[in-house]
């Protein structure tokens, strides 16, 4: 999933291919266009919002600020380096960033030591200096950063905010990477405020996951209508931060806090006022919406997995059509700690089209409809880590396993964990923990994503930093593409290895029957039709086969899982029949010239010229054609056999060259592939050679026809399979099933778009005095 900016924003998707219980996965930061543009700029005053503003000078001076100060950038060289959000952040600042290496602004005798130096253009007394800085995490879903205003933080060792902060920072300040920051001349500049119009002074800034800045920021900071607000620009998919300020006024913090202090210290210690939100856009990549719908008609279940509000999330969800249009999302969150006390420790609510909020459904009247698909289903990441606290809940686990689509504000660790259950199950879980059994797919290009792409089945990374260390597969096109590149590709090579097997073995077959029918007349086939068939033959063949292109798109249909499985098995019993009976005609063939009389070798074995080693040698010669071109199928994940030059040419060469075998006498057919010619009483006539023809072409039409009868046959076993009958029988093992939260006969309707097959669940409607979030 797409790391951006403060990697809270990181998105992950996550596909699963329903039909075969087999997800593969994806990300939903890479659904979206690389970088975030600003948009606007709500500021707060007094705990009120304001009218949002994207100039710069329309804004309070303490939120370009903390615009320019509150990241975790830094100089590479002229080149301005760190994640992309901080990056647009701090360009629309305006602001500019020294730190060491560079040309500072002060003289080395009165330099102080900080980590880098903010300020606005050609204003160096105006600017603040960065003195601590805690990088954000994916954890914490925030960053912080501690910075000193005014120019005497830098200019002056024995101001009142110099000695202020002496204290503060301590006499052996350690901190991370302190530099100095200094002019090679010249008079220090004369004390000023700083920008932000307050007195100098320390100042400690926040930015992160709204949910997380409003729980630091003082109550009386924040604006009642809060969530309102920021449901408004969520639901329209945009990524919104929360900035948060606080001054720390002399005495408020020991002496060395801000070295020694953690960060939850520093924020527990200083009281922190909601500042304002940012408002970024990141719209859809062009061909994201067409790669879910893709993935769809070829029944792989999508999911979002994201580190976005869970507003934002099921947006984009509807934009690119994981979530269908117009359909109501079950939210599963944590309860309220101050709520009343339930026995669960997982809220369940509806969220519909109109925005409009629904809290006081209940289990049994939502969880019905999700599983028949007339609810979605959205789970936080809170609600995420309540429903994996022992005991586990069944009953909302399935159902969050099984159908959920959007999963917000989930942690590194949430990714993980979301991965292990879709697969095999968490690697430390208590008893009762349940797994899904799939196979998970996942792409990501964010470190946050690390872990899910470890634990995943097939792990893609989108980017050629953290994630593709943990990624069994790197991607340079930055975009879900690629996932679909992988299912096809992986789906084509199975089905390539599936072909090659069956092909060996008929191969070896037939040459096993060939064998034992010449050993009932102590005859031998000859060493070079042996290699002949071998090298020029068996071996070409297999080794072109795996050749053919994975079809363009994706098929509904799906390999079968294992080798020995009921299609393969069919299609190889089947085709392995028709060659034996082949073989037996073409001997039964021989037997009718007139003049032929039955050739009976040594009890050593070494008689290999002989009429009836020449018409098996060649029939299989056919017959191994004949395999090749049947086995190698292409639709519906493989391009036609056509398509694949090599294996064409070849197998035409190989035609041509029987024939040649065929109607030629001449010394290599004679003495090397000891053949017999045309003259009684052993040779083989023209008219008996043409015949022998009508019968490999019989022999191809036959193999063709096996193949559809074998494609029939397993049709009438799938339908046998989906009927209501075979359902009910088998579903004492969907544990589903079993908790009753769907009946088994319902399995068999196909409506997902209302109750299905009669089941009477009360249709959910927006209550008159739903909240708008």
């Amino acid at each position: 999933m797409q790391s951006l900016g403060e990697n809270e924003l990181g998105r992950s998707h996550l596909s699963l291919d329903r039909s075969c219980q087999r997800p593969p996965c994806m990300p939903a930061g890479t659904l979206t266009v690389q970088g975030l543009e600003l948009q606007s700029i709500v500021p707060v005053n007094n705990g009120r919002f304001e009218p949002a503003a994207s100039d710069m000078q329309q804004l309070p001076p303490g939120i370009p600020q903390l615009m320019a100060s509150c990241h975790g950038l830094a100089m590479l060289g002229d080149t301005l380096v760190g994640d992309p959000l901080d990056q647009k952040l701090f360009a629309a600042s305006g602001w500019m960033l020294k730190e060491a290496g560079h040309e500072a602004d002060y003289s080395s005798a009165n330099a102080r030591q900080h980590l880098a130096l903010v300020y606005p253009p050609n204003r160096p007394a105006a600017g603040a200096a960065i003195i601590r800085r805690f990088e954000f995490s994916s954890q914490l879903q925030r960053n912080l950063v501690v910075i000193q205003t005014g120019a005497e933080q830098v200019g002056a060792s024995n101001g009142p905010a110099a000695a202020a902060t002496d204290n503060l920072l301590g006499s052996m300040a350690p901190g991370p990477l302190l530099i100095e920051l200094s002019q090679g001349g010249g008079q220090p500049p004369a004390a000023a405020a700083g920008s932000s119009g307050e007195p100098p002074g320390i100042i400690v800034y926040a930015k992160g996951s709204p949910e997380m800045i409003k729980g630091l920021a003082q109550p009386s900071s924040v604006p009642p209508d809060f969530d309102r607000v920021l449901a408004e620009y969520t639901k329209e998919g945009l990524r919104v931060l929360a900035l948060a300020q606080g001054h720390v006024p002399a005495g408020l913090l020991p002496e060395g806090a801000l070295v020694k202090f953690s960060q939850q210290q520093l924020e527990a210690a200083v009281p922190l006022q909601l500042a304002g939100l940012a408002v970024l856009e990141n719209p859809l990549r062009p061909d994201t919406a067409g790669a879910i719908e893709a993935l769809h008609k070829a029944q792989i279940r999508t999911a979002m997995v994201t580190g976005d509000h869970v507003r934002t999330a099921i947006s984009i969800s509807h934009q690119c059509n994981i979530l269908p249009p117009g359909r109501p999302v079950l939210l599963m969150d944590a309860a309220p700690a101050n709520g009343p006390i339930t026995s669960s420790p997982v809220a369940l609510s509806v969220l519909y089209p109109d925005g409009s909020v629904n809290h006081t459904v209940t289990r049994a009247s939502v969880l019905p409809q999700v599983m028949m698909g007339d609810l979605e289903c959205a789970v936080t990441g809170k609600g995420f880590d309540a429903l994996l606290t022992a005991p586990y809940d069944q009953e909302l686990l399935q159902p969050m396993l099984r159908r959920g689509a959007v999963f917000a504000r989930m942690s590194p660790d949430n990714k993980q964990n979301l991965v292990e259950l879709l697969g095999s199950g968490l690697q430390v879980a208590g008893p009762g923990c349940p797994k899904l059994g799939s196979h998970v797919g996942f792409c990501g290009d964010g470190a946050n994503d690390c872990g899910a792409l470890k634990a995943a089945h097939v792990g893609v990374s989108l980017c050629e930093a953290e994630a593709s260390v943990a990624a069994p597969m790197t991607s340079k096109q930055q975009s879900i593409i690629s996932m679909i590149t992988v299912v096809a590709e992986g789906r084509c090579t199975l089905l390539a290895t599936y072909q090659i097997f069956q092909f060996i073995v008929a191969y070896a077959m037939a040459q096993a029957f060939a064998t034992n029918l010449m050993y009932t007349r102590a005859l031998q086939m000859g060493n070079y039709q042996y290699l002949i068939q071998d090298l020029f033959y068996v071996t070409i063949l297999a080794a072109l086969m795996g050749y053919t292109e994975p079809c363009k798109t994706l098929a509904r249909a799906k390999p079968v899982g294992r080798v020995l499985s009921l299609p393969l098995v069919l299609s190889l019993v089947l085709q392995i029949g028709v060659l034996v009976a082949f073989q037996i005609v073409a001997l039964q063939a021989l037997y009718r010239i007139p003049w032929y009389k039955p050739t009976y070798g040594t009890p050593d074995l070494r008689t290999y010229q002989a009429p009836e080693t020449s018409v098996i040698y060649l029939t299989c010669l056919a017959q191994f054609v004949i395999l090749a071109a049947v086995f190698n199928k292409g639709h519906p994940h493989r391009l036609p056999l056509w398509t694949n030059w090599g294996l064409l040419i070849s197998m035409i060469l190989q035609v041509a060259f029987l024939i040649y075998s065929l109607f030629s006498v001449d010394p290599f057919t004679i003495k090397v592939q000891t053949l017999e010619g045309k003259d009684p009483p052993t040779g083989l006539p023209n008219a008996f050679r043409a015949g022998l023809l009508v019968i490999m072409v019989v022999n191809a039409v036959a193999a063709i026809g096996a193949e559809l009868l074998s494609r029939w046959t397993l049709k009438i076993i799938d339908k046998v399979k989906g009927s209501a009958w075979y359902l009910r029988h088998r579903s004492g093992s969907d544990p589903v099933l079993q908790q009753g939260l769907l009946h088994p006969a319902l399995l068999s309707s196909g409506g997902s778009n209302g109750p299905a097959g009669g089941l009477h669940v009360p249709t959910l409607q927006p209550p008159s005095g739903a909240a708008l979030l």
